[in-house]
């Protein structure tokens, strides 16, 4: 056997002195700690378990943070009142519900390529959990007014005017048309027109067959018949609904199971409407039907519209469905508070914005003025219901308008919704220039005054006198056309300021007075 007391000599001759410093140290702190009285023991590991939940609840605070930022928030944070308890009950659990901390005034989303591979809905509304068969229409309509059923079973057409009654300006981008007789849709230059009986050109909303429709300041139809369609809508003959006049359809792409899990569903006719309404020269925008109670499942439904719509060429924007789910209000979505609700619009609508597309919201009019908090949603596109007869008094900007669910229309099975749009999306124009070619005048007399008023610039053009700029200007107060008038007057003067006047041409008379006097010279 080793001398053990010699082995212990020589290990601490050779052990490193900072080791065994920290040896010597390590024991001295546990003689003090053995020399502790029982409760000081007690309150000792009390402040090691206190200090060991403070760093678990920071780990469980830093994950949830990373969790929510996951939608990429920037901006300065909504400072409105925060869901109350009886609101939290609602959804179960605090991690469902939207606060105001999941989103800012200024927001960037990013769409989740990812969310390519969305469960096609199986057609059977209760197990798709699919609210939008039994949306609750009493937001919508208009207990004084209630909507019709129109039917679109054709284009709106006006008879031709033939080129004989047309008169085109020499000088201004502009034809003259006397109006008088004129009544009901005349088609004059390609561009349709509707006449009162007293001749006069119908201007704003008019309902005509209960399809409605918009004629500018000009007097020119400005306005586009559209439908929105899902799967509940059948099998669509898209030939046939582009010859019964439409010209847009908003189409579901998607939506999320009211129950919940709120799973996400792709509509299972969503490829084939929008092909076949693209291949019959529709113009096409897309709307998910929403069930989101975060910004960050918010993102997750702008995701399926985009990832979806991206093979197509979506003119009309991708629009954000929000509603109640029932009459009851029993959907995961339809306690949300105003500022919510909104916070999840928005999330959606900047999602659909950053990936290129041009967002939208779709409401009821109540809808929005209840449920929503509309200053924080007017830069995005506006799509609003309001089942009326009349036009609709919602006091907001928009540019497409639902007014009816009860249209007929053919190449579609059964019942469809019916809209108009002050907006032609596809060729990004808001129409209000259209009609302003033509220039209506009371008779051929006051057309012919116009004309006369033209003749007389010309000549001033080519001769540049005070006498024949007067003359203009004497036949220019002739027209009676207030439009052409003005027009004809600022003609005249821009050749003016551009030629200025030449001296007036001697007379006969002159010259001989003048000969006579070189004679006697």
């Amino acid at each position: 056997m080793e001398n053990t007391s010699e082995k212990t000599q020589n290990t601490t001759e050779n052990s490193d002195p900072k080791k065994e410093k920290k040896r010597l140290k390590a024991l001295k702190s546990l003689q003090k700690l053995k020399a502790l009285k029982p409760s000081q023991k007690i309150m000792l590991i009390a402040a090691v378990f206190v200090l060991a939940a403070a760093i678990v609840l920071t780990s469980v605070l830093i994950v949830r943070g990373n969790k929510k930022k996951r939608a990429a928030v920037i901006g300065e944070t909504q400072t409105e009142a925060a869901v109350t308890d009886a609101e939290l009950e609602v959804f179960g659990e605090d991690e469902s519900v939207s606060t105001e901390e999941e989103t800012t005034s200024a927001i960037m989303f990013e769409i989740d390529e990812k969310m390519k591979n969305v469960q096609i809905a199986t057609g059977d509304s209760k197990k798709d959990e699919d609210a939008e068969i039994n949306r609750d229409y009493g937001t919508n309509s208009s207990r004084l007014a209630p909507a019709k059923s129109p039917r679109l079973n054709g284009r709106l057409t006006g008879v031709p005017l033939s080129s004989d009654s047309m008169y085109t300006s020499s000088l201004l981008p502009l034809k003259y048309v006397n109006r008088d007789f004129m009544s009901g849709l005349i088609d004059i230059d390609g561009t349709l027109f509707n006449f009162d009986s007293s001749h006069n050109p119908i201007r704003g909303h008019k309902a005509i067959s209960d399809v409605q429709y918009y004629f500018n300041d000009n007097g020119a139809l400005s306005s586009m018949v559209g439908i929105d369609v899902s799967h509940h809508n059948g099998k669509i003959d898209w030939a046939a609904v582009r010859a019964a006049g439409v010209d847009f359809a908003i189409i579901r792409v998607g939506f999320r199971g009211y129950g919940d899990e709120g799973t996400l569903k792709l509509d299972s006719r969503f490829n084939e409407n929008v092909e076949g309404a693209l291949n019959n020269g529709v113009q096409v925008g897309v709307y998910f039907y929403s069930q989101a109670v975060t910004v960050y499942e918010a993102v997750e439904e702008a995701s399926v519209a985009v990832n979806y719509s991206r093979k197509y060429n979506i003119t009309l924007p991708i629009y954000f469905d929000t509603e109640f789910s029932n009459s009851e209000h029993s959907g995961r979505a339809d306690r949300l508070t105003a500022s919510q609700r909104t916070n999840i619009a928005v999330a959606f609508c900047e999602a659909v914005k950053n990936a290129g597309y041009k967002p939208g919201i779709y409401a009821s009019k109540t809808f929005y003025t209840d449920e929503l908090n509309f200053s924080r949603l007017s830069n995005y596109e506006i799509w609003v219901a309001h089942y009326t007869s009349e036009t609709t008094d919602f006091k907001y900007d928009y540019k497409v308008w639902q007014y009816t669910p009860k249209g007929r229309v053919n190449g579609i099975p059964n019942d469809t919704d019916i809209n108009i749009a002050l907006f032609d999306y596809g060729n990004n124009d808001d129409m209000s220039d259209r009609g302003g070619s033509v220039a209506f005048f009371d008779s051929d007399t006051d057309i012919q005054n116009a004309l006369n008023a033209e003749n007389s610039i010309k000549k001033y053009q080519l001769f540049r006198t005070q006498t024949l700029y007067n003359s203009a200007q004497s036949d220019i107060d002739f027209v009676n056309q207030p439009e052409v008038k003005a027009k004809l007057f600022d003609a005249l003067e821009n050749l003016k300021n551009k030629l200025g006047f030449l001296a007036e041409p001697t007379t006969n008379s002159e010259n001989d007075e003048t000969t006579g006097e070189q004679s006697e010279e």
